[in-house]
């Protein structure tokens, strides 16, 4: 079972190397389907690509090449990316190739002169002409605008579409897609476990692809708001919309293979596009937004004639009356001639009647769609739809021997202050020598004396009259229109032709008061001017109450009466007011179009079977297994109409044989129809679906396993469990030799403690091959070796230690809990860490996809649940959940991360279709109960070949089963080990399906044996040992003699008690006191007997001791100069020849051979060596060291060394989740460390991290793994350190998330019944953390934190250990161990020494130094604040807080600063100061126009920036300097004080600013070295000093000091 993360990649399917995506590629001309969405007929045009023949459609051709001017090369086919999805954005965007050998890194290679090359095609199909604009150099790294221009084919069906000499043209956008350059040629990683690493896309890309899913969902529905109205048009008008156009736009391609608009389906796209952030930005507000507008701006074009030639002679248009005048001047012979005509946007004119020497023809005008060429000529499409007839009959008179027409045709004036041109009104002379009249009213207050006139004219040219004389206008001149002027046009030919105009253009206010425009959502009204109204038709149905009509007025007019709603067939009055006041009223009537009356039944199905549907009659056959109590057909009806029950809504039709369930059909109209459903089942078939052929299969895999010699039986769990679960039906009893030569001792010292599906997985193998996991005694080898897990704990039952597990989990690992424990029946006691129940709740509440394992897991989760189906308590929950999950493997609903069944009933995850999530969906729909080999939803079940089906079965044998029947491929039919032992358990889980369950409910997991076993009811104790001695059990009392004189303030006895039992009190060591007795207390396996037992000790002074034991909580460790030496490390090892290995690490350079070792041992105990330290003793390598007790018999053997070095360390780790960056809090104790982060929320996705910082300590020069490499911290990742000269060490991580699991999700609430609750030194109390476990307590400077006794509180039945009372050492952090039962939790205790301002004095004066050249620390005077004044401290100081030792700082604000300053009454070094900002306070500095935070501090101020906010909020203090820094700084020429700065924050950095006012000589800044324990240079690199100022930026937090380097 794949545990690899989800890739949201999918494959593209052996396309050829010419198409880039299989869903750019359209239908050829003539090929149509009725869309989906609305009632037009889709017709196809020039897109990319075309079929080549019928019969193969697959092969295609392309239209036209696209080329490169400057290099030449063919950019049509960029080279895809290897993982692609099948979804793209439709045909809007067109993805194009960089030339050959150009650096994608490079913005300018992105500039290219694209041009177009016509590829041959037939003249039945559309012909390419080229792209505008051509040869142009613009940047294709961006969505470049452009046009394809085509005509169609000259064979092409004249009566349907516009000739070929018709202009088509279709807006597109073409783009250099980023990662299709970027990673061209690049191939996935394939992963030892047939997964695929995916390399084109970041897990933080996707996060920001995903982020923009709302803005492309908006942009969708408003795309699909528009299509729809456009398909719903029934009736085509001039101005309104073309059908086709609808198809332009961008609804529904990006969707899952169910239809639905989902962000899994979004990024898909954008991943099947192969674009990066910036362009998936650009493709919405730019392509999709600029499609939008394309779609909206082209209407049906009025067929009008605009320009008519013949001869040279130019027509006078009436387009009122749709009449064309030519005169054709005298002896002017036309016959032959061809007239040139145009007419208005996307319009054709025919010839109808007539010809150039008659005096009159007609012509037909007629309008077509820009992109298809369909007429509107009244042909209807295969629904029926009718392209109206919008033609129109224009006339055309020649007037013979007359003076060819020489009018100015348009004349125009750009208006500056409004941005657009003005036409003027043009009336032309009726007879030759008349003068035309031009009038144009600019906006009041136009400057007339400079005007620029744009003017149109079928002369040679035109001049103006200027003081008499006339002059040629000049393009681009500007005129005086002051006063009325003379222009006049002048032909030349004809014998010369001159027409005069008067030009009278005036500043007036406007006095126009018309309604332009009048719009009800897409429904638009028709004008007549002449009679003042609007008419307009919505559609049937709409709300007027919830509609706003949008009115369009004349320039500088506004409406100023207006109905006060909408109302049907009623006289709405609208009033519209001119600029100069004159008004005009308009009537408005809105009607609703009329009402559907469909009422039909057009498609009842499930699955892939169709019903047979009569008048009133339907009927529906399905397979034997399909359960006829929630039967949900999917349902289509008549336009407009509705049905209840709803398609898809689930419907009992247990008894519609004998009652048909009734569905009514309810037409737009109001009138109903009602139809009579019987649905029956079919016989069950006489044999297993495909059973032949699973059979083979079967029987060949597990020959093959059989046959194994390659080592690979013996070491994989999978193929065992396999073997296991077709071969063993007994029990495995003691002394049998076990299944398969297994070696059951590998198999569990493989077991990693810290993976509970480790625990989970090697059960159910056992339990498959017939093995008691429970009771792993009775199969020990013949020396009774005890079995071990790979971390040498002893384990005698893995389901015990499965059910007390409490580490990190994913999902994965409470669903193979669950499927082990069921599997052998296995008991679990109620009170355990993991009950069935405790599982079940889990697994119950887990959120499909959240956990990044995809369809696998969503059908794993499914496979667990079934012995629970009909469990009274938990049973409708279960079925809840499994309907979930089967819904979304069909894609009825949709989860984060998971690909629903593909409609070639294929499986995706981990980047590419494969059989293993084919197999797990096979296993959970047998637990289901669904034949996956019948049922619709998953097959066409027919002949029962899979050869020849469709389904899931024939797909999955057909793609995947290799030629030799004996195994599976991943993506193919080429062997793979995980993919076949997968599909082998899906083989034998559908065979047994049908031969056991006869297709009921089904689990090849559940019971394969009954380990269960009675839970003992004893709470015996049966053996109890106080230091050796042993006590006399009478019943329920204890009696131990002692040596007189014994102290037994504190002792921890060895107790044996009955199997399964544990101890509930008292905590651990116990205080006794002679003939006082002390209450021992047991609780049995079965959680519930309880026993307490009386325990008395008494002193006998002939007792002799037999205690042997050295205590090591009490070890010290001294040079031979008595001085302590700080243990860093102690590793305690019990070996199994009784003796015990005490390893032992100190701190660097201190001399092993010749150490002082102290240790307390048993009462009256002698040791081989000096455990007083009165002498020198060398432990440099291991030395025995015997203790024997007081009777001279008893002796244990201890193997002590000392070793002088310190661990490799990790300082910094940081990672990012969703976009947010976590750092760590690291803490480490010798060997061992955490990496602990808090607040990352429990749905992330942990199971592919890779460290956005990881920084390693002094020395440290390895870590493994890679920090490059991504880790499961879902699971308890670990980081090992290494470095010459140290020890190494390992950091686990752990996470608060769910996923982070166990004990340390600090989302859960603590249990203070499990915790530390009172931990104090003398009268001083600890802050206790028990979410973190962590103590912190604050001590008098000089306190000895060597040997310091905490007096230590903890919840009931709880033990802590150390003691309390005992005597530790506290000098470095100290780890206490809480335990209750088999429950556990560490704490790490953290001591700050604070110094009293005296002390501080009498330090300085100890130094014996000029204070004036050498602080230790800042100055405790008082000390004026340097506040500076902010806007508003509530609004930025939100979340904030400064605090001295828990008290509150306040803030003062006068003056002004770009920073905000912290200046507490006084600084002392020996408080800590605390500040605290929330997640966002930081952020809110910045918005508030200030660029950071500052805390000054005597001579110190710590800069703060938004970028340091972690994902807690900033927590930073100013500590006390610890003593040994303090020591090495008295060595150093240090200047201005010492500082300590601890800070959470890893990203950014620190800004450190000392004042170094009246120092001389050259300043450096110093930074402590916890490890060599002394001051060091920092890198010059890091800080400046300019003037008095030495400031260092980026620094982390740390020991600093500015000294003198001359």
């Amino acid at each position: 079972m794949r545990i690899n993360r989800k890739k949201s990649l999918r494959p593209l399917a052996l396309l050829l190397a010419l198409i880039q995506i299989l869903s750019l590629f359209t239908l050829g001309v003539g090929a149509a389907g009725l869309d989906p969405d609305g009632r037009w007929v889709k017709r196809s045009a020039l897109l990319w690509a075309r079929p080549l023949s019928n019969d193969d459609a697959a092969k295609r051709q392309p239209y036209y090449m696209l080329f490169d001017r400057s290099s030449g090369d063919n950019l049509s086919f960029p080279e895809n990316i290897s993982l692609a999805a099948l979804h793209s954005f439709g045909t809007a965007d067109v993805a194009i190739a960089l030339p050959e050998g150009r650096d994608w890194k490079n913005e300018n290679n992105y500039k290219l002169k694209l041009y177009g090359q016509k590829v041959e095609t037939d003249a039945d199909d559309y012909q390419f002409l080229n792209i505008y604009p051509s040869d142009t150099v613009l940047n294709y790294h961006h969505f470049q605008k452009l046009e394809r221009r085509y005509t169609t084919g000259s064979a092409m069906d004249s009566k349907m579409y516009v000739p070929s000499g018709a202009m088509l043209s279709e807006t597109n956008y073409y783009i250099v897609p980023q990662k299709y350059v970027e990673f061209a040629g690049v191939k996935p990683t394939r992963n030892p476990d047939g997964s695929y690493t995916n390399p084109y896309y970041t897990t933080e890309e996707d996060a920001a692809i995903r982020a923009l899913f709302p803005q492309y969902k908006s942009r969708v529905d408003a795309h699909n708001a528009l299509k729809n109205y456009i398909l719903s048009q029934t009736e085509l008008h001039v101005g309104g919309y073309h059908p086709q156009m609808a198809y332009r736009l961008i609804g529904s391609q990006a969707v899952n293979l169910y239809g639905q608009v989902t962000e899994d389906a979004f990024l898909n796209a954008v991943h099947g596009e192969g674009y990066d952030l910036a362009q998936t930005q650009e493709f919405l507000s730019t392509v999709m937004d600029g499609i939008y507008d394309y779609v909206e701006s082209s209407r049906i074009d009025a067929p009008e004639i605009t320009s008519f030639e013949l001869g040279g002679s130019k027509a006078r248009i009436d387009a009122k009356n749709r009449k064309v005048t030519v005169n054709i001047p005298l002896g002017y012979n036309t016959f032959g001639m061809t007239p040139a005509i145009t007419t208005s946007g996307y319009t054709y004119a025919q010839l109808v009647s007539g010809s150039t020497i008659s005096s009159v023809m007609k012509y037909k005008v007629t309008p077509y769609c820009p992109i298809t060429g369909l007429l509107y000529n009244g042909q209807r499409d295969s629904s029926g739809n009718i392209y109206m007839d919008l033609s129109q009959e224009w006339t055309v008179e020649l007037k013979f021997g007359a003076q060819p027409f020489n009018d100015v045709t348009s004349f125009s004036i750009y208006d500056e202050k409004y941005q657009k041109q003005r036409e003027a009104t043009i009336v032309n002379p009726e007879k030759a020598g008349e003068v035309g009249s031009i009038t144009l009213n600019m906006p009041f207050g136009t400057d007339r004396k400079s005007l620029v006139p744009t003017i149109t004219h079928m002369g040679q040219y035109v001049q103006i009259e200027e003081n008499g004389e006339w002059k040629t206008i000049e393009a681009g001149k500007a005129y005086d229109f002051s006063t009325v002027r003379k222009i006049r046009v002048k032909n030349d030919s004809f014998g010369g032709v001159t027409t005069e105009y008067t030009v009278t253009i005036t500043a007036e206010l406007s006095s126009e008061c018309k309604i332009l425009g009048y719009k009800i959502g897409y429904a638009e009204g028709e004008i007549d001017e002449q009679n003042h109204t609007v008419n307009i038709e919505v559609p049937y149905g709409t709300d007027l109450t919830k509609q706003t009509a949008e009115v369009t007025c004349s320039e500088f007019a506004e409406n100023t009466i207006k109905p006060s709603s909408l109302a049907y067939n009623m006289d709405l009055t609208y009033v519209i007011k001119a600029e100069n006041g004159a008004t005009q009223k308009y009537t408005v009537r809105i009607a609703q179009t009329a009402p559907a009356t469909g009422k039909n039944i057009l498609s009842f199905s499930y699955g892939s079977i169709s019903a047979k549907i009569g008048e009133k009659d339907i009927l529906l056959e399905v397979p034997f297994s399909v359960d006829l109590k929630t039967l949900a057909p999917t349902i289509v009806v008549s336009d407009f109409a509705t049905v209840s029950p709803v398609s898809n809504e689930a419907v009992d039709f247990t008894n519609s044989e004998k009652t048909p369930v009734i569905y009514t059909v309810r037409a737009q109209d109001g009138t109903e129809k009602k139809y009579n459903v019987v649905v029956k089942k079919a016989a069950q078939p006489d044999s297993v679906p495909y059973g032949d052929i699973l059979e083979e299969v079967k029987s060949n895999i597990i020959a093959d396993y059989k046959s194994r010699r390659d080592g690979t039986l013996l070491t994989d769990d999978w193929i065992l469990m396999n073997l296991g679960f077709a071969t063993c039906n007994q029990e495995v009893t003691s002394g049998e030799d076990l299944p398969y030569g297994l070696n059951i001792y590998g198999h569990i010292k493989a077991i990693a403690p810290n993976k509970m599906t480790d625990y989970g997985r090697v059960i159910m193998m056992l339990t498959a091959l017939g093995i008691n996991a429970s009771n792993l005694d009775i199969y020990r080898d013949s020396n009774n070796t005890p079995f071990t897990d790979s971390s040498g704990k002893a384990v005698s039952s893995l389901v015990k230690e499965l059910y007390s597990y409490s580490g990190s989990y994913t999902i994965n690992g409470p669903i193979y809990a669950l499927i082990a424990l069921d599997m052998g029946n296995y008991t679990v006691p109620k009170d355990a860490k993991w009950t069935r129940e405790k599982l079940l709740e889990e697994i119950l509440s887990h959120q499909y996809g959240s956990d990044g394992f995809g369809i696998d897991m969503v059908a794993m989760l499914m496979q667990s649940l079934y012995p629970y189906i009909n469990d009274p308590t938990y049973g409708e929950r279960v079925k809840a959940k499994m309907q979930e999950g089967y819904d979304i493997i069909l894609g009825y609903q949709t989860a984060s991360g998971v690909d629903p069944m593909g409609s070639d009933y294929t499986f995706f995850s981990w980047g590419t279709t494969n059989s293993e999530s084919c197999a797990q969906v096979i296993c959970a729909m047998c637990a289901m109960g669904v034949d996956v080999g019948t049922d619709p939803n998953f097959s066409a079940y027919s002949t029962g070949d899979y050869t020849q089906d469709k389904g899931v079965i024939p797909t999955w044998l057909n793609r995947y089963l290799m030629p030799s029947k004996a195994g599976f491929g991943h993506t193919d039919n080429s062997h793979n080990e995980m993919a076949t032992y997968q599909s082998a358990y899906a083989v034998q889980w559908y065979l047994n399906f049908y031969n056991e369950q006869s297709a009921k409910p089904y689990s090849l997991y559940y019971k394969r044996f009954d380990f269960s076993r009675q839970l003992s009811d004893k709470a015996d104790i049966e053996k109890f040992t106080l230091e050796g001695q042993e006590g006399i059990i009478n019943g329920n009392n204890i009696t131990v003699y002692v040596p007189d004189g014994m102290p037994t303030d504190n002792l921890t006895p060895e107790i044996k008690l009955s199997d399964g039992a544990k101890l509930l009190a008292p905590k651990m060591p116990v205080p006794f006191v002679e003939d006082a007795p002390v209450a021992f207390t047991v609780q049995a396996e079965n959680g519930t007997t309880k026993k307490t037992y009386s325990v008395k000790l008494v002193y006998d002074k002939n007792v002799k001791g037999k205690g042997t034991t050295l205590f090591t909580d009490t070890i010290q460790i001294q040079n031979e100069d008595m001085a302590d030496k700080d243990m860093e490390d102690m590793q305690i090892t019990k070996n199994e020849d009784g003796t015990t290995d005490i390893l032992i690490t100190i701190v660097p350079g201190v001399d092993t051979t010749k150490l002082r070792f102290k240790a307390d041992i048993s009462y009256k105990a002698k040791a081989s060596i000096d455990v007083t330290g009165k002498s020198n003793v060398d432990l440099h390598d291991w030395t025995e060291v015997v203790v024997t007790a007081e009777d001279g018999e008893t002796k244990q053997t201890y193997r002590i060394k000392v070793v002088s070095q310190t661990f490799a360390s990790i300082t910094e780790f940081a990672i990012k989740v969703d976009g947010v960056e976590y750092g760590a809090v690291i803490a480490a104790t010798g060997a061992t460390g955490t990496i602990r982060f808090v607040g990352i929320p429990d749905t992330a996705d942990l199971t592919r991290v890779v460290p956005t910082k990881l920084t390693l300590g002094e020395g440290t020069t390895e870590v493994l793994p890679s920090a490059s490499a991504p880790q499961n911290f879902a699971e308890g990742a670990e980081y090992t350190v290494k470095g010459p000269g140290l020890r190494t060490r390992t950091y686990s991580v752990v996470t608060s998330s769910k996923g982070g699991g166990g004990d340390d999700d600090d989302s859960k609430p603590v249990n203070n019944s499990f915790a530390i609750t009172s931990f104090k030194i003398g009268d001083k109390a600890a802050e206790i953390d028990n979410t973190n476990g962590i103590i912190k307590i604050t001590l008098p400077y000089g306190t000895n934190l060597y040997q310091v006794a905490p007096k230590i509180e903890t919840g009931s039945g709880c033990v802590v250990s150390p003691r309390s009372g005992q005597v530790v050492n506290l000098s470095v952090p100290a780890t206490y161990t809480l335990t209750r039962g088999d429950e556990k939790r560490t704490y790490t205790v953290i001591v700050t020494l604070q110094k009293s301002a005296s002390q501080l004095i009498w330090d300085k004066a100890a130094l014996k130094m000029n204070p004036s050249s050498y602080q230790t620390s800042p100055d405790l005077g008082k000390k004026d604040p340097e506040p500076t004044y902010i806007p508003s401290t509530s609004q930025i100081l939100s979340g904030m807080k400064v605090q001295v030792n828990g008290k509150d700082v306040v803030y003062q604000a006068t003056g002004s600063s770009g920073w905000l300053l912290m200046t507490p009454d006084s600084y002392s070094a020996a408080n800590t100061y605390r500040f605290r900002a929330e997640k966002g306070a930081l952020k809110n500095i910045v918005a508030n126009g200030y660029n950071g935070f500052g805390i000054q501090a005597g001579k110190l101020m710590i800069g703060i920036t938004e970028k340091m906010d972690t994902a807690r909020g900033l927590d930073l203090s100013l500590c006390p300097v610890p003593s040994n820094a303090q020591t090495a700084w008295k060595n150093k020429s240090g200047v201005v004080g010492v500082w300590k700065i601890t800070c959470d924050s890893v990203s950014g950095g620190l800004t450190l600013t000392f004042d170094c006012s009246g120092q001389t000589g050259k300043l450096a800044l110093a930074k402590y070295n916890e490890a060599k324990k002394c001051f060091e240079q920092v890198s010059e690199k890091k800080w400046s000093v300019s003037g008095s100022i030495l400031t260092a930026s980026n620094m982390s937090a740390g020991i600093y000091g500015v000294i003198k380097i001359g």
